[in-house]
């Protein structure tokens, strides 16, 4: 098995490749069964271990990890771990082999248009639109050498394909770019740090404007159909390279 495409197909000349999918919420709970065994039988348990498989995102690799290290667990080492699971908790314990994965992912795409390209997901949050990711690509050089549309909606789209390829995507129609939760927010924590970003969720209020001094280190600012009440005098952002306003 491998997380890449590329490497069965070209490296190890695979002739027929079985996609993988993540599992349905009814396979996540009998694998959590079949691992747990009697602990997550106990009533006191079960409610909240049916929650935490939920939480899983049909991830083998996650479940596995959490049943080996809650099943001897009270109560409230699984509410604990459920926590960790809804608001993403890479520093605690169970996540982080999840999100080891998913970085050395990235580290290993074969392209730094890529790599830019899985970081510009990252900074955009839940929506991903086809026709801004276009424009988007226009401005961070990844359509190099193309002097049409046609020709930047091929490059585009051989980008998408490369990004399912690597697991990064769910598959979907051609216009369609989906990605798992915790792939969103993994990625959203790598760009955080290679190319930092400002954004503020769709028809939410943007309560404060960041300090300056992380404004000049922004690469991306998305403000998409959020309440502004006030726009700063000036913005000093020297390695700005996208402003999306949406202002309601």
């Amino acid at each position: 098995t491998s997380r890449d495409l590329n490497v069965l197909t070209t490296d190890l000349g695979a002739k027929k490749v079985y996609r993988l999918e993540v599992l349905s919420e009814d396979e996540s709970w009998k694998l959590f069964e079949k691992r747990g065994e009697n602990a997550v039988k106990d009533l006191s348990i079960q409610p909240v271990a049916m929650k935490v498989a939920k939480n899983c995102a049909g991830l083998p690799l996650l479940i596995v990890n959490l049943v080996e290290a809650l099943k001897n667990k009270d109560l409230y080492a699984w509410k604990d771990a459920l926590e960790q699971l809804t608001n993403f908790d890479f520093d605690g314990c169970f996540y982080s082999k999840v999100y080891s994965a998913i970085e050395l992912s990235y580290d290993s795409l074969e392209s730094q248009e890529l790599k830019t390209f899985f970081l510009l997901l990252g900074s955009m949050g839940n929506g991903y639109n086809v026709k801004d990711l276009l424009v988007y690509g226009w401005c961070l050089g990844l359509h190099k050498h193309v002097d049409t549309l046609a020709d930047g909606r091929n490059r585009l789209h051989k980008l998408i394909d490369n990004l399912r390829d690597a697991c990064f995507l769910l598959e979907g129609e051609r216009d369609s770019v989906e990605a798992l939760a915790v792939v969103r927010v993994v990625a959203a924590s790598i760009a955080s740090k290679l190319k930092p970003f400002f954004a503020v969720e769709r028809n939410a209020k943007l309560k404060e404007w960041p300090r300056k001094d992380f404004l000049k280190n922004c690469h991306h600012i998305f403000l998409d159909w959020c309440l502004i009440d006030e726009l700063p005098e000036r913005l000093e952002c020297p390695n700005l390279k996208i402003l999306k306003l949406h202002s309601q």
